[in-house]
């Protein structure tokens, strides 16, 4: 066991390099959430609370969220610089899943090989890499979900059921995505219960206190959402005109080059035989978050990047049983000769279905920074406006307004507590797209608006060349411009 040991340290040690290569390709961040990350760790570090009222965000509104995340990062801040953290501390701690999925791996086959490709595989999902920029909370909640998938199989050994409870009440304070392991326990309970297997008295007894420490948690923290929004709060809000873009439907081909053909297409392999053929209960909670994960995302329940990545590592981990049947079924056969080929067919496959998709979302990640420009622009809004400024941007630059330019925008992608959330995105897009001076001016009036910010991200939202109404010199004066790529224009009339 000791060589396999070294084994997982090598494999974590090469998916570091490889993530913190490409992170550090850039110094800037890719999305808006991250710069939003960084300015809730700033002031903490400076007040010791999370901002919860935003005098910029919206022109000022309430925020409400599970604040953990940020006061873990804040602690590391404590001793690091903050771009350090950011870039480091995410991507440390998403390389955990690899000795967990070990673990994970061996439960299922009792076979060190196959423990190891299961880890290895889990290790390079390219899900996993397609967020190593951008300060995702995902990263560290990830790795507790699937420890706790862990001491949930032995949940009567040792202190398993209180290292799971520990676990579940810090990852809840990270991030409401927890509800995937709750759906997957219940999905376990009742497979197991069709299968007639013997229910321990503890797996009942935690899945019941998850499920109600989930909920009065989520009560507490978001309480004032509920009333707000009602039912409606399942969709955080979001505007009618961007929320088939924020749940992106997904085709078979984009899920392949997210998790990987091999994982995906053995994962599902291994599945079937677990269900079909050989009973074995440790399975079961692996494949009830498969099916999970796979769900809420067709239902359009969570985003893309939670639901491939979970589907991704557990897919992974299943391949590994996959492994092991074909190595065993080699053993007693006259292919037996041909194993090292074979052996070595599978690292190849593996090195070309995982590691390099890996790689090449890594380099889109890097690629998808916040450009020089962009924070060029930022900067200048910064040191040219007055402080009490409202900037208009697309919803997607709104923390960054805010983050880097330290002005109010007009709105950004927390759409939680926003009324009339809906005729506000539909201003916006009405003064990006509007033909007419008088148009657009009035818009901009009506939402106090000062400065216009123009970019790339912008022309491809709402699929415009230019502002057709710039050329009004008398309305609108050009201030800023960054090689025809971002500009910004005053609103003077």
């Amino acid at each position: 066991m000791k060589k396999d040991y070294y084994w997982i340290l090598a494999i974590a040690m090469l998916a570091l390099a490889l993530r913190l290569y490409f992170a550090f390709q850039t110094p800037a961040f890719t999305g808006d959430e991250a710069y939003m990350t960084l300015r809730q760790v700033e002031h903490i570090r400076a007040t010791g609370m999370p901002l919860t009222y935003d005098e910029l965000s919206y022109g000022g509104r309430t925020h409400i969220f599970a604040p953990f995340f940020y006061y873990f990062l804040a602690f590391f801040n404590l001793f690091l610089p903050l771009d350090l953290v950011g870039k480091l501390i995410p991507n440390l701690f998403s390389i955990l899943i690899i000795p967990i999925a070990y673990l994970l791996s061996w439960k299922l086959t009792r076979q060190r090989d196959a423990a190891i490709f299961g880890a290895a595989m889990a290790g390079f999902i390219p899900a996993f890499f397609s967020n190593l920029n951008s300060i995702s909370a995902y990263s560290v909640v990830f790795p507790m979900l699937f420890y706790m998938i862990y001491c949930f199989i032995d949940i009567d050994e040792d202190n398993n059921a209180y290292i799971f409870m520990a676990l579940f009440f810090v990852s809840t304070l990270f991030s409401s995505i927890t509800f995937l392991l709750l759906i997957s326990m219940v999905g376990y309970l009742v497979l197991a219960k069709l299968e007639n297997f013997r229910m321990k008295k503890n797996e009942l007894e935690v899945t019941m206190f998850s499920i109600f420490f989930f909920l009065w948690l989520q009560i507490l923290v978001y309480k004032n959402a509920f009333l707000f929004h009602g039912a409606a709060i399942i969709w955080q809000n979001i505007p009618v005109q961007i929320l088939a873009d924020y749940f992106a439907g997904t085709n078979i081909v984009k899920v392949i080059s997210l998790i990987g053909a091999i994982p995906l297409t053995y994962g599902v392999y291994s599945i079937s035989h677990y269900l079909f053929d050989e009973k074995n209960k440790n399975a079961y909670i692996l494949i009830s978050m498969a099916f999970s994960a796979a769900l809420l995302v067709w239902l359009k329940l969570i985003t893309t990047e939670p639901g491939m990545l979970c589907l991704g590592i557990t897919m992974a981990i299943l391949f590994s049983r996959f492994y092991q049947f074909v190595f065993d079924e080699l053993k007693i056969t006259r292919l037996n000769r041909f194993y090292r080929p074979i052996w070595a067919a599978f690292i190849f496959i593996f090195i070309f279905s995982s590691v390099v998709p890996s790689a090449y979302y890594a380099g889109r990640a890097a690629e998808n920074s916040l450009s020089i420009r962009d924070i060029s622009a930022m900067q200048w809004i910064k040191i040219n406006t007055p402080p009490d400024s409202v900037i208009l941007s697309t919803p997607g630059e709104g923390n960054l307004i805010t983050a880097l330019a330290k002005r109010r925008n007009t709105a950004d992608s927390d759409y939680l507590l926003i009324p009339n959330i809906n005729k506000r995105f539909k201003d916006i897009k009405n003064i990006f797209t509007a033909y007419y001076s008088a148009d657009a001016a009035r818009l901009l009036n009506e939402n106090g608006i000062d400065y216009i910010y123009f970019s790339d991200r912008a022309r491809q939202e709402f699929k415009i060349k230019g502002l057709n109404f710039a050329d009004d010199n008398t309305c609108f004066r050009p201030v800023y411009d960054f090689d025809g790529k971002v500009q910004i224009y005053e609103v003077l009339c």
